[in-house]
C-alpha cells in the first residue's frame, strides 16, 4: 500500500488549488445543524456519504475550515499511482479485491487512529466503498469499519458526515453538509457498521428534508457568482 507522507510545501500548493477549485464549480458550501466540538488529543474518524468525484476535495476543505487538523485520506490505490502528489496532503491507498493489502490499509487506519494524542489528526474513509447517489436506500457500509475500532485505544470521535449536492436556485450547485458525532471507546460501546449505516440514513433524510424548507445553515465557503447576480 502506499502511505500518506504530509509535506508542508505540498498542503500549501494544495489548499490554494483546492480554495481555486472549489470556488469556480460552486456556488457555495453550507453546514446544517451544530458543528461538533471536539476536545483536542481525540482523533477524529470522517466516516462521509459518498456520491460524487468533489467528496474527498469537499471533506479536505471541511475539516481545513472547522478542525484545522492534518488528514489522512483512503483512496483507491490505482488513483493514489496516478495522483502520487496526494500522498504528499495526506492520501492513502486501498486494494479492493485484494484481501491481504485490504487487511494492510485497515491495519494503517488503526494505526492512524490510535495515533498519540499530540498528533491529533483526522482521518476518513468512505464506509460505502464506493459512489453510490446520496438517495439510494437501504445504505449499507463495508464491515471494516468494525475490524478497525475493535482494538483502538484511544477514545475516537466519530462523525458521520452527510454531503448532499443540489442544483438549486443558483447557476452552480451548493453543497450541505450535516455532522453526527458519536464517541467511541473500545470494550465500553457497541457501534458497528449496520448501526452507523442506518445513522447515515436518517441523516440524508434529514438533510433533505432541511434543503426543501430552504434551511441554508451556515454558509462557510463562497464561490463564484452566478451569471444573473453578475449583471444584477
Amino acid at each position: 500500500m502506499i502511505t500518506a507522507k504530509h509535506q508542508p510545501w505540498a498542503e500549501f500548493i494544495f489548499d490554494h488549488y483546492i480554495s481555486r477549485l472549489i470556488s469556480k464549480h460552486f456556488y457555495s458550501l453550507h453546514l446544517l445543524g451544530n458543528l461538533p466540538e471536539i476536545v483536542p488529543g481525540k482523533p477524529i474518524f470522517f466516516l462521509p456519504n459518498h456520491s460524487t468525484w468533489w467528496d474527498g476535495f469537499l471533506i479536505y476543505r471541511l475539516n481545513k475550515h472547522f478542525y484545522k487538523r492534518p488528514l489522512y485520506l483512503l483512496m483507491l490505490e490505482k488513483e493514489l499511482v496516478k495522483y502520487s502528489f496526494f500522498s504528499r496532503v495526506g492520501a492513502y491507498s486501498i486494494q479492493p479485491g485484494h484481501s491481504k493489502k485490504v487487511l494492510e490499509s485497515l491495519r494503517y487506519t488503526r494505526l492512524l487512529l490510535n495515533s498519540p494524542a499530540k498528533e491529533n489528526p483526522s482521518i476518513c474513509i468512505f464506509p460505502q466503498g464506493e459512489l453510490i447517489p446520496w438517495e439510494s436506500r437501504p445504505v449499507k457500509f463495508k464491515p471494516g469499519i468494525d475490524w478497525i475500532l475493535k482494538d483502538t485505544h484511544n477514545p475516537v470521535a466519530i462523525i458521520l458526515v452527510g454531503i448532499i449536492v443540489k442544483f438549486l436556485e443558483q447557476q452552480r450547485p451548493q453543497v450541505f453538509f450535516k455532522l453526527d458525532y458519536s464517541e467511541y471507546i473500545a470494550g465500553k460501546q457497541k457501534i458497528n457498521s449496520w448501526q452507523l449505516a442506518q445513522k447515515m440514513e436518517m441523516l440524508l433524510d434529514e438533510m433533505n428534508t432541511n434543503i426543501v424548507n430552504q434551511e441554508n445553515g451556515h454558509i462557510f465557503f463562497r464561490g463564484t457568482r452566478s451569471v444573473s447576480e453578475k449583471w444584477q
